[in-house]
């Protein structure tokens, strides 16, 4: 049986194929919506999409210990403390001893101003992204989704 003919088939029998998927579609979505913004984050402000995503984090609550902003960004450890170590070293992130052998991470004012300029530009995409008249009209895509 052919591809085609065995897709034909599932459609059939009532059987959804993966395109039609709303995980599928919604994941397709979220990894372009991501894939734009790191190119213009990466442009405008010099970040990477984790970069961007740690100094949102830290711009919304500081202080932050390593694996709580981990968890936030859906980063594991590693990659986390790599992420932060890179900031750290550009002068963006401030690093302070808490209690045991914890360290708070906040924003350095250096971070601050980074952070500024990104949420602003985010706020600006995140708009223009809402009112594109395909999402406009999607009001069960957006209660579906939690943002309505």
């Amino acid at each position: 049986m052919s591809t085609e003919a065995h897709v034909e088939s599932d459609r059939e029998a009532g059987h959804a194929i993966i395109t039609d998927l709303i995980s599928y579609q919604l994941t397709r979505i979220s990894n372009s919506l991501s894939r734009s913004a790191a190119l213009r984050y990466r442009r405008l402000f010099d970040v990477t999409l984790a970069e961007w995503r740690t100094l949102a984090l830290l711009g919304a609550q500081s202080p932050m210990t390593l694996n709580r902003l981990a968890r936030r960004a859906a980063l594991d450890k590693a990659q986390m403390s790599r992420v932060v170590s890179g900031l750290y070293d550009r002068g963006l992130i401030r690093k302070d001893l808490g209690a045991g052998r914890t360290t708070h991470l906040s924003l350095t004012e250096e971070g601050i101003k980074v952070y500024d300029g990104l949420i602003a530009e985010a706020n600006e995409r995140d708009t223009r992204i809402r009112g594109a008249p395909r999402f406009e009209g999607s009001s069960g895509f957006r209660a579906g989704v939690g943002n309505s």
